[in-house]
């Protein structure tokens, strides 16, 4: 790989990273903050917006973790870095 291609690469790798720890801080921090103002109400006797968040919290993590994982794969077969090819 050449120094252009190498940083081509750092900088794809580098912006997924960002994006990815944005959306997980909003899933983090920002929604259980907001969630309480947003839904009122209880299901099956806890706050509604603890529910909702908690669990949907999980589900977007597992999502985040896999389209990070195939996203910087395909970054690295784009440069010739993956794994399978050394």
């Amino acid at each position: 790989m050449t120094e252009a291609n190498d940083r081509s690469r750092w900088r794809q790798t580098t912006r997924l990273m960002l994006i990815a720890v944005a959306i997980w801080c909003v899933m983090a921090f920002v929604l259980p903050v907001l969630g309480p103002a947003a839904l009122s109400g209880t299901l099956l006797g806890f706050p509604a917006s603890y529910l909702l968040t908690a669990h949907g919290a999980i589900v977007v993590f597992i999502v985040l973790a896999v389209w990070f994982s195939h996203r910087q794969d395909a970054i690295d077969r784009d440069f010739g870095a993956a794994e399978d090819d050394f």
